[in-house]
């Protein structure tokens, strides 16, 4: 069971830095506590591979009723990530797992700053920069509606800005679905909470719905264009908290507007879903392309056939992208949704997927590195995603001289000879590791493979002397394999049948053969 020291805060025993916790498809090392809420503790970890991973870990509930209920949130809040993880606006979800009594949620790291810290050291922000984040929000938040699914917890300390500026929503841990039956599981901060929260607790028929999310980003809008945060006794009490917007002269109109109809505390007048206000702010920014992947790398491959690999293209501004997809690699190819030329496509959209193939079929150079260029030409620049690849040889194959693998040895020592060729197209490394027999004693008639290790060049062929030592054997024949492991772990066995004589059976075999 991993180590925990108590924490002098609140008491709760955490992870210590460098303890494991084993998952379902990772095992992650703990480096350092991200965060703590009312049920759970972040953690910085990392996988096998040393990848960054943001590590869930429930609290320790001593009474089955309270310990019933954080399973069912961690449940829910699972379930949701696994909905959500395929968008680049969330972060990817990698395994949910039990350990120790402990329920844990694993997913991607972002890196970057949250948002709150930005804004306690800059705000007010430009209306350029927070119309650009509310545009991706608001992509976000569709992507959530959609799916019917509210967020219940939009705030400035649940965000992310990446260091290309792109908004990452982080926590889940509120977010439900609504449907047919209303939910009874209501959560929110101060600040951001819309006043049907406050008739909620009180009058259970009121519901909340998709534009509670759509209130909390119209006090995050008003929250980065003025620095200052909404009183929730002032939201609840439906008192003015907007003056402070008014004042600013430099922003456009279209803008004040939109966070106006977004935190209104009638939910008539909001916008109904995160949909209908990205449309808005849509109209008020230039486009703004952004990629999934900044780089492509096939790898080390063989072969002749074709890979690929995915590169979303989406507009993080208003308005709509126009973009023309193109390389001049000729073992390059482009894929676009009706796309007429194989080299590249032109889409107009705000969401694109454009898939890089790799012919390896038109490469005649193997062995060395390859390096080529995607372009995406836009409205206001070209981006592009460099793209590498190493088309190895084909594989070594190895043979053995065939005539060489049945001989005759004399009782005693004695030295034969086998020859290996390499009639493959790489270069083959091989170095013995076992001899195998039937009976298993048999093995022991070889007592030494020169050389031990066996480079092979592509149509090569090398001799490999083994020493033999038949004291102690009967006349007879005996079925052994020599066992040589290639780069890679591939084994190659190779066959070899001994038939020891005695040396008066050998002397007899002589004589026979001069008297023919």
């Amino acid at each position: 069971m991993p180590k925990r020291k108590r924490d002098e805060e609140d008491g709760r025993l955490l992870l210590a830095k460098g303890e494991r916790v084993a998952g379902g498809a990772h095992t992650y090392t703990i480096e350092r506590v991200l965060g703590k809420g009312g049920f759970s503790t972040v953690y910085l970890a990392r996988d096998e591979q040393g990848h960054p991973v943001a590590l869930k870990e429930s609290i320790a509930v001593a009474s089955p009723r309270d310990r019933e209920h954080v399973q069912r949130l961690f449940q829910r809040e699972q379930e949701i990530m696994e909905a959500v993880s395929g968008h680049e606006l969330f972060p990817q979800f990698i395994e949910g797992f039990s350990a120790d009594n402990y329920r844990y949620l694993a997913q991607q790291y972002i890196e970057g700053e949250l948002l709150s810290d930005l804004i306690a050291q800059r705000a007010p922000f430009d209306q350029q920069t927070v119309v650009r984040w509310g545009i991706s929000l608001c992509d976000a938040l569709s992507y959530l509606h959609f799916q019917n699914i509210v967020h219940h917890d939009i705030k400035a300390a649940n965000i992310k800005i990446r260091p290309d500026g792109t908004p990452i929503i982080l926590d889940f841990g509120a977010a439900q679905r609504y449907g047919a039956k209303q939910n009874v599981d209501l959560y929110g901060t101060d600040g951001y909470m819309a006043p049907e929260f406050a008739r909620q607790w009180e009058h259970p028929e009121v519901g909340v719905d998709k534009r509670t999310d759509v209130f909390a980003m119209g006090c995050l809008l008003y929250q980065l264009l003025t620095g200052e945060m909404p009183e929730q006794k002032d939201i609840n009490a439906q008192g003015f908290i907007l003056g402070p917007l008014t004042r600013r002269m430099d922003l456009n109109p279209q803008l004040v507007n939109v966070v106006f109809t977004a935190s209104s505390y009638d939910p008539n007048y909001r916008y109904a879903n995160a949909q209908d206000m990205l449309a808005q702010l849509r109209a008020l920014a230039e486009p703004e392309l952004r990629v999934s992947r900044t780089a492509i790398d096939f790898g080390r491959v063989r072969g002749t056939h074709a890979l690929f690999q995915d590169v979303l293209v989406y507009n993080a501004g208003g308005q709509k992208l126009r973009c023309d997809v193109y390389t001049q690699a000729a073992w390059l190819e482009i894929r676009l949704p009706g796309a007429e030329r194989p080299a590249g496509g032109h889409f107009d959209g705000n969401r694109q997927i454009v898939r890089v193939i790799a012919r390896l079929d038109r490469i005649a150079a193997k062995g060395a590195p390859l390096s080529a260029v995607v372009y995406l030409r836009w409205q206001k620049g070209e981006v592009g995603i460099p793209v590498t690849l190493t088309l190895l040889p084909d594989e070594a194959h190895i043979v053995a001289h065939r005539s060489l693998l049945e001989q005759t040895v004399k009782q005693g020592r004695s030295t034969i000879a086998i020859r290996l060729k390499n009639i493959g197209e790489d270069t083959a490394r091989l170095k013995c590791v076992a001899i195998e027999a039937r009976p298993r004693e048999a093995a022991s008639l070889i007592s030494q493979v020169q050389p031990p290790v066996v480079t092979l060049p592509r149509q090569m062929e090398e001799e490999v002397r083994i020493s033999v030592d038949t004291t102690g054997f009967p006349p007879a024949t005996y079925q052994l394999a020599l066992v040589f492991e290639q780069e890679g772990d591939e084994r190659l066995q190779v066959p070899l049948t001994l038939r020891v004589v005695s040396t008066v059976e050998r002397l007899k075999g002589l004589l026979s053969a001069i008297k023919r």
